[in-house]
């Protein structure tokens, strides 16, 4: 049984490289909600600039900060809104895509770019 919980926005994908910069976003969507699942984010990237908990606010995230990854990946709305939680100053999303870039390019042997 396979279930589709990815919706690549099609109508944005232009050639191959399009889509494999969405299917890299996904793969890091992903690994961040992992990440966050485990509890390995401090606890402050779960309140926002008004102090209000993200639980609330987020269809996508629970009371206890668990996100459903179906749910996620599932909505291109849910995904901007994930996208700009990354952004948040206490979430250390920005090393860790860089990382995660670097080890993309480095496994399609382009680690120079």
């Amino acid at each position: 049984m396979t279930e589709q919980i990815s919706q690549f926005d099609l109508t944005q994908v232009e050639d191959a490289e399009d889509l494999s910069d969405a299917a890299q976003q996904e793969a890091f969507q992903a690994a961040m909600a992992q990440i966050s699942n485990a509890g390995r984010l401090p606890d402050a990237a779960y309140i926002d600039y008004n102090q209000k908990d993200l639980g609330d606010l987020y269809d996508w995230m629970d009371e206890d900060h668990q996100i459903d990854l179906t749910m996620l990946l599932s909505d291109s709305t849910y995904r901007k809104q994930f996208n700009h939680w990354m952004e948040s100053p206490d979430v250390p999303a920005a090393d860790l895509e860089i990382q995660f870039s670097d080890g993309v390019r480095a496994g399609f042997g382009n680690d120079d770019d």
